[in-house]
Parts: structure tokens; sequence; C-alpha cells
């Protein structure tokens, strides 16, 4: 597990120190300037080696089911699958079309007025 830091970050680190008693293996990213969630993948790409990785944003609260997410993601084959959620402004975080259970083809940057999508989780299969 990779894991990028920003703001605070030995609070981070001082909680989770290497993840040995957690069971993992935390490495940690530290992003002087903010990278965004595109560079702050970009920046770990030698540590993801090319295989299928989740991206979970770091103001997600979720109790989703992560399996289910990745057999979904599996099974469909595509590239990308982005577990979306609606929030009321959805500027703090990019916009997207309000599509319900459709293959979403992108996001816009523009922001519906009623609220509209961000998505805290994301599975990758992309070499980078």
């Amino acid at each position: 597990m990779v894991i990028n830091l920003h703001h605070l970050p030995e609070m981070i680190t001082d909680y989770f120190g290497d993840g040995a008693r957690l069971g993992m293996d935390i490495t940690y990213s530290f992003e002087p300037e903010l990278l965004g969630t595109a560079g702050g993948v970009k920046n770990n790409a030698a540590f993801l080696g090319g295989e299928t990785f989740l991206v979970v944003s770091g103001s997600a609260l979720t109790d989703i089911d992560i399996t289910g997410l990745v057999s979904a993601h599996r099974r469909t084959g595509s590239i990308a699958t982005l577990a979306v959620k609606e929030v009321a402004d959805p500027s703090l975080y990019g916009g997207g079309s309000r599509r319900r259970r459709r293959p979403r083809r992108g996001f816009s940057g523009e922001t519906h007025p009623r609220g509209g999508p961000f998505a805290p989780l994301q599975l990758w299969n992309i070499r980078l």
C-alpha cells in the first residue's frame, strides 16, 4: 500500500508506522506541493507495477463492498471503474454528467446546481 501525504503527514505516519501491526506493508509518498489524484498516482507509477490498483480519496468515508467493486471491474474488462457518490457541491472535486446505471464516459468539470458526482474510489488497469 502506498499513501500520499501532504497536510500534517506525521499524524498518519505516527499512527500507522510501517503497517506491520496491521499486517500490511505501507510505503509513504510525500507531496510538498499537491499533485492531485492523477499526479499522485503518476508519482507512484513504479510502485504500482502495472497491476490493477485501487485509488481511495482521502476525503472518502465509505462502507462500499470493495470485493464487489473489484469483481464488477474484472467482469467488465474496463480500463477504469469509478464508485460514484452524489455530493452537494461537486465543484470541490470536479464535476461529471448525471447518468444512472450506464457507463460514464468521462468527467466534464461542469457541475449541476443540485449537486453531482464525486468518485472517491477508483480501480484502474493501466500502465503508467
